[in-house]
């Protein structure tokens, strides 16, 4: 068994920090439950979806560039052909049994028809939480792609990812296979490779990330709504880095000493792929439970309830259709 490292703490906090956004994003004006809205539970989802989905990405940047250190990702078509098995045949599996029936039955769907969600859902849109599965394929065939063929320099690439970035600040339409959102995310991807890369020498970033996030406080004075953009997307790049450096403080073993953390780094795609079905459920019929007692018992609950159903997969073995 491989060594765990830093990168598998983030995962964790990554996948538990995302849980608790799906839930508390429920108390937004606007949101799926109307009778559910709250202030202060709504700006705790702002701060929360503020970095977690960036965290996320920059941990899959990390992950690739440690798999082509160690060999992987060298053929164009094996990534492609592994890329599609590990995320877009779970994407329609999670998508088709567990989504779909979710949303129609708890009555969720905006369209006019059910074959006008089910085509959305064929076509990569309005696909809940599942849209990262479609754009972090994106991600690995645009870096996998680019790196290989034109781009070797990882900065290079990450400036040119913040330009796209930016630039999709101003895309309208459709985000068909959630293409949009990988060309949002993207420098994340690029940022984890960079970390990597760094390695032993990030705590030497402590004063660049204090700047960053010093001139993104700046960027955000101006009415310039691309300036607006790089706020946000810079902003976002000093917190991650933040957090990746306050987590390289802290004991890797110790941290999995707890069998909790060893079954969530384990689990943590399936709890990912399988949790917001059960907390629409959960939430569809405790709504009116004090706010106390319904966080932690749906954020138990979804978490017990994704860890069920990847043990099932895995009994039956059918762990291909969640990727594996």
């Amino acid at each position: 068994m491989r060594k765990r490292n830093e990168w598998d703490v983030l995962k964790c906090l990554a996948t538990l920090l995302v849980v608790i956004g799906h839930i508390v994003i429920l108390y937004k004006q606007g949101g799926s439950f109307p009778a559910m809205e709250n202030r202060y539970l709504a700006m705790f989802a702002d701060v929360i979806y503020l970095f977690h989905m960036p965290l996320f990405v920059t941990i899959s940047g990390a992950v690739y560039a440690i798999g082509k250190q160690s060999g992987k990702y060298q053929d164009f078509k094996s990534l492609l052909v592994n890329k599609v098995r590990r995320l877009l045949v779970p994407y329609y599996f999670v998508a088709y049994l567990f989504v779909v029936p979710t949303i129609l039955g708890l009555e969720m769907n905006r369209f006019e028809s059910n074959i006008d969600y089910f085509i959305e859902i064929l076509l990569g849109t309005n696909c809940r939480h599942l849209w990262y599965l479609w754009a972090l394929f994106w991600m690995f065939i645009i870096v996998r792609f680019c790196k290989g063929r034109y781009l070797g320099n990882t900065i290079y690439c990450l400036t040119i990812a913040m330009i796209l970035s930016v630039g999709c600040s101003y895309w309208v339409g459709t985000d068909w296979f959630s293409f949009r959102m990988a060309l949002h995310y993207l420098p994340f991807f690029f940022l984890g490779e960079w970390l990597v890369a760094k390695g032993g020498n990030s705590m030497k970033m402590w004063k660049s990330m204090a700047l960053v996030l010093l001139s993104g406080c700046v960027l955000k004075l101006t009415d310039s709504r691309w300036m607006d953009s790089l706020f946000s997307l810079w902003m976002n790049v000093g917190i991650v880095v933040v957090i990746y450096l306050l987590v390289r403080k802290v004991s890797v073993e110790k941290f999995f000493s707890h069998s909790f953390n060893v079954l969530i780094l384990r689990d943590s795609f399936g709890v990912y792929l399988f949790h917001v079905p059960i907390i629409y459920i959960m939430v569809s019929y405790f709504q009116n439970y004090p706010i106390y007692v319904l966080l932690p018992l749906v954020g138990v609950v979804s978490i017990i309830g994704s860890l069920f159903f990847t043990m099932i997969l895995r009994k039956m073995k059918l762990q291909c259709l969640m990727g594996e």
